[in-house]
């Protein structure tokens, strides 16, 4: 686990057990030694409104970028049935 990527979003408005449970889910990933990245969207609940397409085409290129640091780390699991080496 150490070094694996892992994002967690979590509403500001949603309910106050999924920001603490989403924020504990950060802290043990980090003491496990994930590369944790969590945020909290402002004016949002359960559902994630204010992330927009752009928005996540400047995500999935920060991945791009983490898979040239841990090659390897975002493709299937040999577990995948799509997966082929």
């Amino acid at each position: 686990m150490v070094g694996m990527p892992i994002t967690l979003y979590v509403g500001e408005n949603d309910a106050v057990e999924w920001v603490s449970e989403t924020e504990q889910t950060a802290q043990i990933l980090d003491s496990l030694g994930a590369t944790v990245t969590y945020k909290i969207w402002v004016n949002d609940g359960h559902i994630i409104t204010s992330l927009k397409p752009q928005s996540l085409f400047d995500l999935f290129d920060t991945y791009r970028q983490i898979d040239r640091i841990f090659p390897g780390v975002l493709r299937q699991a040999p577990h995948d049935p799509l997966w082929s080496p």
